[in-house]
């Protein structure tokens, strides 16, 4: 995702000091994130809403998954009978959407929750710009392939401490009422979603700097246009359009281009979490 600007790859400078006093950075932590020992039962409050959105993130990138596993591989019969054909037993077909789900459900809830003011995440992607700038290949690309070298060891391993512990989920069929069907979201092959989710999470640092630029893309749109905050917008991306309605020299210019493409993707993606869950609750 590029950007323009001279601040555009600047790292956020936030108040760095600890319960013990510290070196000051230009501004402090932007509301509404606090530090805990300074108003804990706020800090709880933040914590608390960031991991609902990102239960509910995580069942979004579920759901997202199983639609394109089925409009890619069930829709077409002459694409249904090469991967039917190709890709056996049928239980590998299985596995690999539903590792899939996990992976995808992983990167949403952690792009949901990402904290650019962390001491740790201020500098996100670094290593990967400069790579980008040696080698002239797009920091996506990179940052894409390092987190699946990184998650493809991660599912290695996992994979194996799953045989060796026989930890093996059943596979439920949807029947019954709306509930037993949705039941099939956490109780069908639990372990392969599971192993999914990790595996993405042990792989998530080459990934902060696209959960950041994700982040920094719609909070600067925001800003720009001045645009209030709404009550469903997680704390984290509060802070940052704070940050930047109170330095507007940081709020980032994009192409022309990449609003209707980021839009597209918002609105297939709410689309494709509705006739996912109408798949994996009805067809699946």
């Amino acid at each position: 995702m590029s950007t323009q600007g001279a601040a555009s790859n600047a790292p956020i400078n936030i108040d760095t000091d600890g319960p013990g006093g510290g070196e000051q950075t230009r501004v402090p932590l932007p509301p509404p994130l606090v530090r805990i020992y300074r108003h804990p039962i706020r800090w709880i409050e933040n914590k608390a809403i960031l991991l609902a959105d990102a239960v509910v993130l995580a069942h979004l990138g579920v759901l997202v998954v199983a639609a394109l596993y089925f409009l890619i591989t069930q829709t077409n019969h002459g694409v249904k009978h090469w991967w039917d054909t190709t890709v056996t037993p049928a239980s590998l077909r299985h596995d690999i959407r539903d590792v899939g789900e996990g992976v995808l459900a992983s990167c949403f809830a952690q792009a949901i929750v990402w904290n650019p003011f962390t001491g740790r995440h201020r500098n996100a992607g670094h290593t990967l710009r400069e790579w980008s700038k040696k080698y002239h290949v797009p920091v996506v690309i990179l940052a894409i392939v390092s987190a699946t070298a990184i998650g493809a060891v991660a599912f290695a391993v996992g994979e194996l401490i799953l045989h060796l512990a026989s930890v093996k989920a059943a596979t439920h069929h949807v029947t019954g009422s709306i509930w037993n069907r949705t039941l099939t979201l956490w109780n069908s092959n639990w372990d392969k979603k599971a192993l999914g989710f990790v595996s993405a999470l042990v792989a998530r640092r080459p990934l902060h700097i696209l959960f950041d630029e994700t982040q920094a893309y719609f909070a600067s749109r925001r800003a720009e246009s001045g645009k209030p905050l709404r009550w469903y917008h997680p704390p984290v991306f509060q802070a940052r359009y704070n940050y930047l309605r109170q330095n507007e020299r940081e709020v980032r210019k994009y192409p022309l281009l990449l609003k209707p493409v980021m839009s597209f993707l918002l609105i297939a993606g709410i689309g494709l979490a509705g006739y996912g869950y109408y798949i994996l609750t009805y067809k699946a």
